[in-house]
């Protein structure tokens, strides 16, 4: 029991692991969600405690951001804990009602925002990392940063989340009866967004009176 979070002991043997990533594995241990690296063995340019500590000072609602830092032996930064869910259901983004869709963005938008006005880099956002239920969670990238001057840091960030939404419509497409070249004609509509337009305002425009992004595509037929 090496690990601690504000001096309280985790005992790892009483954790149950339910995410492995290449730098560090993801707990559920009590009611927190940890990552933890083992030993603090952290690769450049991912974290450090200085970081973790900014990012906790931020309040943002989807995208989690580490909460307490985990320390090694008491002394070295070794992890951080996220905000548990409480409806961890996964859903298919492409067959989310549009409503809930656009809100979901939304929620988004508004913690890109908060993160760029505070200088965070939104960097390292992948599919594996998202969580798609009641809202759409970005989780865990591992990779933080801080940039000196948040001039265009918004309209970056927003570029990134984009290109994570296309990726995640995507991916939900292909589990469901849809072929090669939708796919591929979709892809190129994603691509389409004007950099002054919102992602909720371009998929809310992308649906019209569509239900679903899957029902957008299966009408273009």
């Amino acid at each position: 029991m090496d690990y601690s979070i504000k001096n309280k002991k985790i005992d790892l043997n009483k954790a149950n692991v339910i995410g492995f990533g290449k730098n560090g594995n993801v707990y559920k241990y009590e009611n927190m969600v940890i990552k933890i690296f083992p030993k603090g063995k952290i690769p450049d340019g991912l974290i450090d405690g200085k970081v973790c500590r900014n990012l906790s000072n931020i309040s943002t609602y989807v995208i989690l951001l580490p909460l307490d830092s985990v320390l090694f032996k008491n002394k070295k930064f070794s992890g951080y804990n996220l905000k548990p869910l409480n409806n961890n259901k996964t859903k298919n983004i492409a067959k989310m009602d549009k409503s809930d869709l656009i809100t979901c963005i939304e929620y988004i938008e508004d913690d890109v925002l908060t993160l760029s006005n505070n200088g965070v880099l939104l960097d390292g956002i992948l599919p594996e990392n998202v969580i798609v239920s009641d809202k759409i969670y970005l989780s865990d990238p591992s990779k933080y940063s801080f940039v000196e001057s948040n001039n265009g840091l918004y309209d970056f960030n927003s570029y990134q989340v984009h290109l994570l939404l296309s990726k995640l419509v995507l991916s939900g497409l292909k589990k469901c009866d849809i072929t090669t070249t939708e796919l591929k004609q979709l892809k190129e509509k994603l691509l389409e967004k004007k950099d002054n337009e919102s992602s909720s305002e371009f998929f809310n425009n992308l649906i019209g009176d569509n239900n679903n992004i899957y029902s957008y595509v299966k009408k273009r037929r």
